[in-house]
């Protein structure tokens, strides 16, 4: 299983740096996976990018910087090199965060449902609330009106609000679960140059690039699953 096998290696790491460091603070900074372009097979059950966000949960030498899916790919799998850039400066942006003291990791968030309306609360932070991205890195391909959200069980979104540090749903249908940024689909189609799993949700804490003039680091929600 992908999450044993992340601890048992971090384990190993971060057991060799307390030989070497023994008072340094140790801390594993992870982006999380996005896939290929292609997620539609039938043994894409397991999703490494939810394994990887239980990982950092409640964990204090653990950060997930932010998913990928945002990121144009170079090779089908890898984010280009633009891309890559702006992942070293999230990355950098989350350490300095993180040894403040103000905390970065946005975990999976709680679920509550009473009839037809689905309520997901995020944990953010005072200085940020729920957006929708507006400028689509997707060309509207792979992704439709409710962001990257989708209904699990058989039933339908019909509407999609978000306030604060809450996403609201609208049902139809026997919904079972809710997920974001986990789409299966193919999408190694002429033009496609970004991850099968997209999403344009998103927190209002953005700042500009240092060393990227005219881009903006925005901090996006990861993907999760979660039963309802």
């Amino acid at each position: 299983m992908y999450l044993n096998a992340l601890q048992a290696h971090w384990n190993r790491i971060r057991a060799r740096l307390d030989d070497l460091y023994p008072a340094a603070r140790k801390m594993i900074l992870l982006m999380q996976t996005a896939g290929s372009d292609q997620s539609h097979h039938g043994s894409d059950t397991n999703h490494a990018a939810a394994d990887q966000l239980a990982f950092v949960a409640g964990r204090d030498d653990a950060v997930m910087v932010g998913p990928i899916y945002p990121s144009a790919l170079s090779d089908r799998v890898h984010p280009d090199l633009h891309h890559s850039r702006i992942m070293g400066e999230l990355a950098a942006w989350a350490l300095r965060e993180t040894m403040a003291g103000r905390g970065w990791t946005i975990p999976r968030p709680t679920a509550r449902r009473q009839g037809d309306r689905i309520t997901l609360r995020f944990a953010l932070r005072p200085d940020e609330a729920l957006a929708a991205h507006q400028a689509s890195p997707y060309g509207g391909r792979g992704i439709d009106a409710f962001l990257g959200v989708e209904v699990t069980g058989g039933g339908t979104i019909t509407a999609l609000a978000l306030d604060g540090n809450d996403l609201h749903l609208t049902i139809d249908g026997p919904v079972t679960g809710v997920r974001y940024a986990m789409q299966r689909q193919n999408m190694r189609v002429e033009g496609n140059a970004h991850p099968a799993r997209r999403g344009l949700l998103r927190t209002t804490l953005s700042r500009p690039a240092v060393h990227l003039p005219g881009t903006m680091l925005h901090r996006w929600l990861p993907g999760f699953e979660i039963d309802v």
